[in-house]
């Protein structure tokens, strides 16, 4: 998610603030004396292999190791909810970007436009749950219906998959005395939660924006009604988000800080951090058996698993790690003389990604603008943040889900509009996010902040996103090993009806800057892109803007799609199984079997959840 950019390295650093963070547990490399024979080998670190690990830990029996290509990072960056900055996001040439957290992917340029974009992926413990921008929200009742559907199994139905949605999670209501009067009118169903959850807390910031005040006036002067919050399986309206958040200090909750911090003290986990898994073995039975690993020191050595071996490497990663261990498109593998194990052609295949498209104001408050002024940092960073307060606490205020509406619907081609039919009723089709800060500022790898340390103009935006792509990307090989990064074709707008749906976006939010219940906030005219480059007349106009601007939201998922056995797209069945193989699961963003509207990381978690009671059930009968 993209919201609430600052800049990191503008912004001086106290010991003091450093989250403490215990590493037993951890190994850097195969040290003697370790075991080389597990249960279950996890690859990846993430909310998926992390939250496999804690389950699973809980039955002393089970053995668990997770292979982690990072390690538990300390950084600010993961911690501060409000300090990824803009070059930590977007330019990979930045020393703030701190290769140590992230895989520093670019993507191949966009048909469209031949821009290529820094697509941030998690390297550390937590994964990409420390990394982006912790936003939580759950998918809406016909999206999980839809799932159902997809893969043959009842157990993703809305009724049947919420306990496990909700048992990952700790959910604590807002401080509303700390948040200010601007959010007094915060609304949340207390339902939607446990009152016992898990270790990852769910809460909201102590901070909310003056823009985000502003924007909920705006669209409620649209018709848009408030939403009773976003995790009760509809998403429709406007309404403050619940963040993955602790709300003791506003530190990130991700999935080391929750998952790995109540399991590590357990004998029966291991962590192989700083380890790259290098391919997973079969036996001749097709049966997963363990795992080459490569540590710090460049030594390859393997890991075995008694029962299974489980990717959770990410949306990128799991498609690369199965490909280069045999699984996937046939065609593909033979081109880097890989063995074939199994010829699964949707392997990497189906990449799909919201994106969105912007309009910045010159506003008359204070935003995130002001961090470039060392002054600002200084304040908001060593005064601020250590008493849970201010713009560093939090990653995003406020979200508006909506379909088409109904003035604009006749903009659309009549596929687009057949297509948009053939969605449950309840998937919104658009998602509005205010950002505390100017656009431009990010928008592309070469995009760089000010240099100077003056105060800027505060500028306000909003990003107009689509929650119902049609365009698909890919995954793909660099070469037969995976020390090389993966191929990654984000497909954005590859599908002319996104460019419709996005056209329809910008209108529409412009519609929200120029109510009368915004006028009193804005200083002058549209400042990115103006009415002059950009008329509200030129359709063709619009649509080449939506193609030039194009920008992404950073939560890629289903290159390892789940569906039924007899699909020959689907990678993985409803138990998360690798089709074609045995004793190999994927249980991470790429599995799902296409992407939900809202954030994922909610659904992965879940989906982890839901697993893990599988797989436990199993070792338990012997299975």
């Amino acid at each position: 998610m993209l919201l609430h950019t600052v800049a990191s390295w503008k912004i001086p650093r106290r010991d003091t603030q450093r989250r403490q963070h215990s590493t037993r547990g951890l190994k850097e490399k195969n040290q003697s004396g370790v075991a080389t024979t597990y249960d279950y080998l996890i690859v990846g670190g993430g909310p998926g292999g992390l939250t496999l690990a804690m389950r699973l830990t809980e039955d002393p029996n089970i053995r668990v190791a997770v292979v982690e290509k990072g390690t538990l990072s300390t950084s600010y960056l993961t911690y501060q909810l409000g300090n990824l900055a803009t070059s930590t996001f977007v330019d990979p040439t930045n020393p703030a970007l701190l290769p140590s957290i992230d895989y520093l992917d670019i993507t191949t340029p966009i048909k469209a436009n031949g821009e290529s974009q820094h697509y941030p992926q998690g390297k550390m413990l937590g994964g990409s749950s420390a990394r982006g921008f912790a936003a939580y929200t759950r998918g809406t009742k016909g999206t999980y219906q839809k799932w159902a559907d997809t893969v043959g199994d009842q157990a993703y139905a809305w009724d049947n998959f919420l306990p496990y949605l909700q048992k990952s999670v700790k959910f604590t209501p807002p401080n509303v005395t700390s948040r200010g009067a601007n959010t007094s009118d915060i609304q949340f169903d207390l339902n939607a939660y446990q009152p016992t959850g898990g270790p990852l807390q769910v809460s909201f910031a102590n901070f909310a924006s003056p823009l985000s005040t502003w924007m909920k006036l705006a669209w409620q002067a649209l018709g848009v009604k408030p939403a009773n919050g976003f995790s009760s399986g509809t998403l429709s309206g406007v309404q403050y988000v619940t963040l993955n958040v602790n709300p003791t200090d506003m530190h990130r909750s991700d999935a080391a800080s929750s998952m790995f911090a109540a399991a590590r003290n357990r004998t029966n986990l291991v962590i192989f951090a700083n380890t790259q898994a290098l391919q997973i073995m079969f036996n001749d039975n097709k049966a997963a058996t363990g795992i080459m690993a490569n540590d710090l020191n460049n030594k390859t050595f393997p890991l075995m698993a008694a029962r299974e071996v489980v990717s959770c490497a990410g949306v990128f990663r799991s498609p690369q790690l199965l490909m280069v261990s045999g699984v996937g498109p046939a065609n593909l593998l033979q081109n880097w003389s890989i063995l074939v194990v199994a010829d699964r052609p949707g392997v990497g295949q189906n990449l799909q990604d919201q994106s969105f498209v912007g309009i910045t104001y010159e506003v008359n408050f204070n935003t995130t603008s002001q961090i470039f002024n060392s002054q600002f940092s200084d304040f908001v960073n060593n005064t601020l943040f250590p008493q849970g307060q201010g713009v560093l606490t939090d990653a995003l205020d406020l979200a508006v889900f909506e379909n088409v509406p109904p003035e604009l619907n006749n903009t659309l081609s009549a596929s687009t509009r057949q297509a948009l039919a053939e969605l449950p009723a309840d998937w919104p089709v658009y998602q509005y996010l205010p950002v505390n800060s100017d656009l431009l500022i990010f928008r592309t790898i070469e995009s760089k902040p000010p240099t100077n340390d003056t105060l800027s103009p505060n500028y306000g935006s909003l990003a107009c996103s689509i929650s119902a792509p049609f365009s698909r990307g890919t995954v793909g090989l660099r070469s037969s090993s995976n020390m090389d990064p993966p191929v990654v074709d984000i497909g954005y707008l590859n599908d002319p009806r996104d460019i419709e749906l996005l056209t329809v976006a910008f209108k529409r939010g412009r519609q929200s800057w120029t109510t009368p219940a915004m006028k009193p906030a804005l200083i002058g005219k549209e400042y990115w892109p103006g009415y002059d480059l950009v008329p509200d007349d030129d359709d063709q106009k619009i649509r080449q803007h939506v193609i030039d601007q194009v920008m992404p939201i950073w939560e890629a998922s289903a290159t390892c799609a789940m569906g039924r056995s007899n699909d020959t797209r689907a990678v993985v069945d409803s138990k998360a199984r690798v089709i074609g193989v045995s004793n190999l699961r994927v249980v991470d963003a790429s599995a799902l079997p296409f992407s939900p509207p809202g954030h994922p990381a909610s659904s992965v978690f879940g989906l982890a959840e839901m697993v893990a009671d599988m797989m436990k059930q199993e070792f338990a009968a012997g299975k």
